[in-house]
């Protein structure tokens, strides 16, 4: 079988392993996009070391690359972790196009859907293999699969985890079955959600500090992908231009006598306490503006933050 393999980050460099050590499968060709170097070069290595072509371009519906697939004339086609939208006639040329998404169907539809889930408080989460279309994340479902979340994933270790088990599900339930034709199972019309390029977090990322905790752990875990790059948006906190990214929160003290939301009550070395809408939050780790993670305490000093200052940017109140 030949394949056609839109590969990218550490999912797709794992998807090749797979593909490569199951021994039925020839990959002809590997397309690359140039903005996510990450792990670009290791894909490239790998291909060198297997005598696999390589090609990178961010134009997978061009012209030179339609006619290397159409002399390729590939039986699948496999899109992992590409950020952009393949058209018709690129679609029409393998014998099935299948893409991986990380996240549940139909319920997650769109991008940046590891921060959604986070966000919305989800109990569980999980990752499918599909049939491409015309239509985004709407093709028959080749293989899912579901699992529970604790309640402290950040977005990077959704992320991460979801990679994994989406490589464990092409090893177990895709590749043995290339050969004899794949399962199909038509997505049902509901739940769904679709988040485009454009759905900005609640409140443009900003936290309201009139929320409370569980939502704002929520909402800075699910926009935290620690010192890696960001790829949807960093929760912001802070006073006018005075500002730091919140990389992650734990429940404090109760709340004082006077409710005083947004007020900072304690600045440590390692910690920065706020009055929120039901105790008070500790921010316990930061980005500042540049992306650097530094001590609480030292961006505080930074900014020139003290103990009661009130942090703005509040919202308009929204349901819990």
């Amino acid at each position: 079988m030949k394949l056609v393999v839109i590969a990218n980050l550490n999912v797709g460099l794992a998807s090749l392993r797979a593909f490569q050590e199951s021994g039925d499968c020839e990959i002809s060709l590997v397309i690359s996009h140039p903005s996510l170097t990450g792990l670009g070069s290791l894909i490239q290595r790998f291909c060198a070391e297997h005598g696999i072509e390589y090609l990178e371009s961010a134009a997978p519906n061009s012209q030179p690359v339609l006619q290397r697939l159409r002399a390729i004339a590939p039986d699948y086609l496999f899109s992992i972790y590409n950020p952009c939208i393949l058209g018709p006639e690129i679609l029409a040329l393998p014998g099935v196009a299948i893409n991986f998404h990380a996240a549940p169907l139909p319920r997650y539809r769109g991008t940046n859907i590891f921060s959604w889930a986070i966000i919305n408080g989800d109990s569980d989460y999980g990752v499918a293999w599909h049939i491409m279309e015309r239509t985004i994340d709407t093709g028959d479902i080749v293989s899912q699969r579901m699992f529970p979340l604790s309640g402290k994933e950040t977005a990077l270790a959704l992320c991460q985890r979801s990679f994994g088990v989406g490589v464990s599900l092409l090893r177990e339930e895709i590749i043995p079955k290339l050969e004899t034709g794949l399962p199909r199972t038509v997505q049902p019309a509901s739940p769904s959600r679709y988040y485009g390029l454009k759905d900005l977090p609640p409140n443009n990322g900003r936290l309201d500090f009139r929320w409370g905790f569980d939502r704002i752990d929520r909402f800075t875990r699910g926009l935290s992908y620690g010192s890696a790059p960001n790829p949807f948006a960093h929760a912001v906190a802070g006073i006018g231009a005075k500002l730091l990214h919140p990389l992650a929160v734990e429940r404090g003290a109760t709340l004082p006598g006077v409710h005083v939301p947004g007020r900072i009550e304690a600045i440590e070395h390692d910690a920065l306490s706020v009055q929120c809408g039901d105790c008070v939050v500790r921010i316990t780790s930061a980005l500042d503006l540049h992306k650097r993670r530094l001590p609480i305490g030292k961006i505080c000093e930074r900014l020139g933050l003290g103990v009661a200052d009130v942090f703005g940017g509040c919202a308009v109140m929204e349901p819990q």
